[in-house]
């Protein structure tokens, strides 16, 4: 999912995307809960969304005045090149590398001119295939495999420095990866977490319980269910305006809302189809 968000914040269609958890039947989850008991904490899933967040929320960075550029090449499907720009100047690149083959052979290399700088900082989102769903890692850490996962990246961050010549850096691109570039130490910076940042959270409940609901408080507790032909209402200032159910009839507004969703639903299918739903 890294290029259709990507290409999503290039476009401007939306200014929101919601990723949604379920059931492992749905395959771009980003995690799903354990499939027995909720307490057992090593029992959840991360999938490969999930990692693709990361990634574009280091891409993006804190400032909120990230700009997507689109450095494709058109006739090249399996290396797409995304640069982020901050306030004129570029911050970030984005690399990709579809190429279903992790012996070494398909690696490529970017090679970027015109850096005063010394140095640029890569982090990888890698994985053995395009295809992998669980054995990811995000600069060199992971959330393990299926039910495994407790919510925490584990292993050591890895972000590679690659040294500059001449003005010249060379950021070599496995395959398959994606490469977050950082062209500069603040950048790298701004997509870091804090040293103090909060890594986990005191647990709040031990054990399990129970919980018992009165059936007749919870069959009038969302105010639809008052006397035949009339609609309740849980908000004290609207019970009086609760009248008689009226028939509805579709606004232009609903209707045009609705056509606009038909349209979103293709540019998301198509977007799908160009970056491959990776």
């Amino acid at each position: 999912m890294t290029c259709p968000f990507l290409l999503l914040a290039l476009l401007n269609v939306f200014s929101l995307k919601i990723l949604l958890a379920a059931t492992l039947a749905i395959p771009r989850q980003p995690f799903t809960p354990p499939p027995t008991n909720i307490s057992h904490t090593k029992e959840w899933t991360t999938g490969s969304v999930y990692y693709a967040t990361l990634l574009v929320a280091e891409a993006f960075g804190k400032t909120n005045q990230s700009q997507i550029v689109d450095m494709s090449n058109s006739t090249d499907i399996y290396h797409p090149a995304y640069a982020i720009y901050e306030n004129g100047a570029p911050t970030r690149m984005v690399l990709f590398n579809y190429v279903n083959d992790p012996s070494g052979a398909n690696t490529y290399t970017v090679t970027m001119n015109g850096f005063t700088s010394g140095q640029v900082f890569v982090r990888y989102l890698a994985a053995s295939s395009v295809s992998e769903q669980y054995n990811i890692t995000w600069a060199g850490q992971t959330m393990g495999y299926s039910f495994a996962s407790d919510g925490r990246l584990h292993g050591e961050q890895a972000t590679v420095t690659i040294d500059c010549a001449n003005g010249a850096c060379v950021v070599p691109v496995y395959a398959p990866s994606i490469a977050l570039v950082f062209l500069s130490p603040n950048a790298l910076t701004d997509s870091s977490a804090a040293a103090n940042a909060t890594t986990t959270f005191a647990t709040t409940v031990m054990g399990t319980g129970s919980a018992t609901v009165n059936p007749q408080v919870m069959e009038t507790s969302n105010g639809q269910n008052g006397p035949a032909g009339q609609v309740g209402s849980t908000s004290q200032q609207r019970a009086s305006q609760s009248g008689s159910r009226r028939s509805v009839v579709p606004s232009v507004g609903l209707v045009m809302g609705l056509v606009g969703m038909g349209v979103a639903r293709t540019i998301v299918s198509v977007l799908g189809t160009i970056c491959f739903l990776s």
